[in-house]
This record gives C-alpha cells, structure tokens and sequence, in this order.
C-alpha cells in the first residue's frame, strides 16, 4: 500500500514538474477516455500518465509526425529535446543534453545516431497543438493510446500509438527518464501510426456550371465531404463568360513545410477522386494574383484524377517571389497524386514554376523517403497518358508540360510554344520544351514544343530540359522541327553521370 501511496504522489509531483498547459499536456478526465484497465485503479493511473506524457512529448517534440513515414531519423530526436527542455537541461559544455538525446532516441525508437552527430534544438509553441488521448487499452504487456489533435483549432488526423512493457534499462538509472518508469519498467513507443477516415463511396455527379460551382466552392472552403469526397463528370461542360466559376481548392504555403500541418484532416486543395469519365470543361478564363493557380490549385497526396479534358486560359500576375506555382490542370500537384489521361489545351502565364500542364510536381503532406545517400525520393504517385496543347509564357522555371517535376511522369506529351520573357528577378533561367527543372526520372515522354527566346543572356535553356538532377531521361522523344540547333537537349545537368536518352523525330 505504502508503494502505491508513493506512485500516486510521485504522479501528481510530475504533473507540476512539466511545464505544460492544463488544457494541451494533463491526462484528459477519466469520463472522455474509454479504457480498459488491467489492474486497481491507482497501478492504471500511474501507467496511464507515464503513456500520456510520452505521447505530449513526442508531438511537441516530433510535431506528430507519423513514426512509420520515413522521417524518423530526422525528427525522433525531438521527443528527448522536449524532456531536456521541460527539465531545462541546457546546452553547453557542461551539458550532458546530447548524451540524454541519443540515449534516449536509441532505448525508445531503437534508433542509434553516430557519437559525433550533433542534435539541433527542437521547438513547438504548445499553444498551437492540442492533444487529447480518446481511448487507453492497457493489458499485460502492451498498451494502445489513440489521440486527437488539433492544429490552430483544424483538425489533424488522430494518432494510434502502440507501447510495449520493457524492463527499464540500467542507462536510465540516474537520468531524467527514469521519470518515465513505473516499477522498473518503461513503456516504449513501438509504433505511431496515423490513422486516416475511411472516404465515402457515395458519387457525386456534377452535370452542369452550377454543380461544378458548387463543388468548387465546397473544396475551397474545406468541407471533408468535398475535399475528400468522390465526382464523376456526366457531362461537357462550357463556362465561357461564366464569372461565378473559381480555380478549385486552396493553396497554404506553410502547409508544405510546417512539419506540424501535415497531417491535417482536412488539407489544402483537392484530394479524393475525380473521373472527368471523358468529358471536357471549357471556357473557363482564370486571371489573379496567387501563389498557386490552375484549374485545380493544388492535387493533394490522395487526390486521383483521370479521363479529364479541359480548355482554357490561366494567367497569374504574382511576381511576390519566385516559389508560386501555375498550370493549366493544376498549379501544384503532390508526388503521391495519381493522374492518368488527362488533357489541358490553351495558354498559361505566369512568372516562375509554369507548365502548360503543372506549374510544379513536388510538395506531399506524408511518406517523404530518402534513398541511401541521403537524396529525396518521389512518392508512389504517378502522372501517366496526360498532354498538354498549349502556349506557355514565363521567365523561370517552364515547360511546355511543367515547371519542375520531381514526381514519377511517364508517357506524357506536350505541344505548343514556350515563350520566354523578361522577369522581375534578373535573366530568365531553367526553361525548356517539355519542362523547365527535372529531379526524377522522364521516361516515355514527347515534346513537340518550340521554345521562342526574345530574352538575351538567358541560360540553362534546353530543347526537352533547362536543367536535370542526378536522375536521367530514358525513352524521350522530341520533334524534329522544334530543335533549336544551338542549344542542347537538357541545358544543364546536375550530375554529369546522368543518362540522356532522347531521340529526334520526324
């Protein structure tokens, strides 16, 4: 009994210990968290913050990313700097904070940095998040906690995390994480998994200008049921002089670098299914200043699109910065987005990262891998059987298909022109036929684009490419009459060992 007594005063002084806000960091009142407890009430409790307080730190310290994405090398050092900086270890030379860093990252996560890696501060404002553990499951040796959370009040996915009981190792003795023990045993973090809602399978038919209205303003005000909801086209639809009609979804700059939002319930642009079923929408006639602009602002990792053909004008006035994104079909499109047989024929302006199909393949919310080396990879998405018909106009950064791919693109083509103007940040740069920056591998690809320079002292300027990365070019084709005999096919490659297969038709 005198035990017990202990572990409940022990849990109420470690409550006051951590500094951290009521509503965000204390274990959430008993009646709003279905349980199911394997012992007294008093053992549960005690095993119960000790999970809890695992979980605060690991999402302030790893902004919640999800443990099996890929990421966990560069963000598991969190969950121990945010223990370091609760119990206000400094740094310094008389810190021992690296050493509890690594002990730490190696006894939960099982991961083990070099002696001589040096681990950067980690910081959240908590304010931000909220956390609220929904549902404990305790028995014997393992333990479930799912959670809640929130991001300045927008919903994230809720987390499932999974402990397994372990003796507590003999390096805790003696460290701030032996805090985190209870009877000589610790709860590891074995797996954090983000669990996603399940999307309707209920169809959508959009037949008209209204309902394609509609539908457009629903995702850009975030609706799940439209952001995530499934459409099919049953019609052509023309929506020439139609001044009602908006660019489809939203574009969050912060949301494709802000660890912390990436895994919002409801995220930016567009992300369920959309089958255009071979129907064409027309007529529509986009002017603005944004950061990302087409017919869809942004395709999101989920997003899949297919049989689609549309006709229209796209012209972005914004010279803020050169990170803005426009294209015909979309301005942004995730590396985890699935596109296939999709058309846009008309013309696109823009200042940088301008494609007559995408202004950019790149940005993605989850599953970001890094190969061996240390080089990002793309994502399981694929842009595949898509064409562009189109004059293209801009300074930096444009193709005839897309600004920048570093997406998976294969048997895709464009047609048309790319005229290259004079931009408000010095010489125009990174431009070609087919696109302006390659990262990934093009395989299968044609361009029968003409690339018109009015602009002297333009450089990295290609026939197919303005510039390629480490990956190569296989199977390409270009056509004969739009080579430019003074240039070559790709302007500038990153990496010299890069293959450049692409072979001049008639």
């Amino acid at each position: 009994m005198k035990k017990i007594t202990f572990l409940i005063a022990l849990y109420f002084i470690l409550i006051a210990f951590t500094s951290c806000s009521q509503s965000d960091c204390e274990a959430p009142d008993n009646s709003q968290v279905s349980s199911v407890v394997p012992a007294g009430e008093e053992e549960y409790q005690a095993i119960e913050w000790t999970l809890h307080e695992q979980i605060r730190l690991y999402e302030y310290g790893c902004y919640g990313t999800e443990y099996t994405s890929g990421k966990e090398n560069v963000y598991l050092s969190g969950f121990a700097v945010m223990h370091c900086q609760t119990n206000n270890i400094e740094y310094g030379a008389e810190s021992n904070r690296q050493s509890l860093i690594r002990l730490a990252t190696k006894e939960y996560f099982n991961v083990t940095f070099d002696e001589d890696h040096y681990f950067s501060d980690v910081s959240f404002d908590d304010k931000r998040l909220s956390i609220r553990p929904t549902e404990a499951i305790i028995k014997d040796d393992m333990a479930t906690v799912v959670v809640q959370k929130s991001l300045d009040d927008q919903e994230l996915l809720d987390s499932k995390y999974t402990f397994r009981k372990t003796v507590m190792p003999q390096s805790f003795e003696g460290t701030i994480f032996e805090q985190l023990a209870y009877d000589h045993y610790i709860w590891k973090i074995e797996k954090v998994e983000i669990i996603k809602d399940p999307i309707s399978s209920d169809v959508v038919k959009i037949s008209n200008a209204d309902e394609l209205i509609k539908f457009s303003n629903d995702v850009s005000a975030k609706k799940p049921e439209a952001v995530n909801g499934n459409f099919v086209l049953t019609a052509d639809i023309d929506l020439t002089d139609n001044n009602e009609f908006m660019p489809i979804g939203t574009y969050h700059e912060n949301e494709t670098f802000d660890a912390a939002a990436l895994n919002l319930k409801v995220p930016m642009g567009f992300n369920g299914t959309f089958d255009g079923a071979g129907y064409t929408i027309s007529g529509f006639n986009f002017n603005e200043h944004a950061k990302a602009l087409g017919f869809f602002r942004v395709l999101n990792d989920d997003a899949i699109v297919k049989n689609l053909s549309l006709q229209g004008r796209v012209v972005n006035h914004y010279t803020g910065d050169l990170n803005c994104y426009t294209g015909g079909f979309a301005g942004m499109i995730s590396t985890n987005a699935q596109v296939e047989n999709c058309s846009f024929s008309g013309n696109v302006e823009g200042e940088s990262y301008v494609g007559g199909f995408v202004g950019e393949i790149d940005y993605t919310r989850v599953n970001e891998k890094y190969d061996q080396e240390g080089f990002w990879e793309s994502g399981d998405g694929l842009i595949k059987d898509c064409t562009s018909n189109v004059t293209v106009t801009a300074a930096y950064y444009a193709g005839g298909f897309a600004g920048s791919v570093l997406g998976n693109l294969e048997h895709c083509t464009a047609n048309g022109e790319v005229i290259i103007t004079k931009g408000n940040a010095g010489i125009p740069m990174v431009i070609g036929g087919f696109c302006g920056d390659v990262g990934t591998q093009l395989s299968n690809c044609h361009s029968n684009v003409k690339v018109t320079h009015f602009v002297d002292g333009a450089n990295r300027m290609g026939n197919f490419v303005g510039a390629l990365g480490r990956q190569s070019i296989i199977n390409c084709t270009i056509k004969a009459d739009v080579v430019n005999p003074d240039w070559f096919m790709v302007g500038m490659k990153g990496y010299l060992n890069a293959d450049v297969d692409i072979k001049i038709v008639d």
